[in-house]
């Protein structure tokens, strides 16, 4: 999954940079990958649609975030 996200980002130009992270090191060699991984228009293109419908839905996917805002204001 790493490599197709690696893939994806350095095809984007509006994207600036890619965090990748690695638990072990053959992750971090499999990351490697990424860069040489080439998408397709078509590979691509279902990726966008994909993420499109993901658009707005971050709440959805963190749950505490609004308990954890409270403790990141400086009043």
């Amino acid at each position: 999954m790493s490599q197709i996200a690696l893939a994806w980002v350095l095809r984007n130009p509006v994207i600036a940079t890619a965090l990748v992270g690695a638990r072990t090191p053959a992750e971090v060699e499999q990351n490697l990958t990424g860069p040489s991984l080439r998408l397709t228009d078509t590979e691509a293109a279902l990726i966008d649609e994909i993420l499109r419908g993901s658009a707005g839905t971050i709440r959805a996917y963190t749950p505490l975030r609004p308990a954890l805002e409270e403790w990141s204001r400086s009043d």
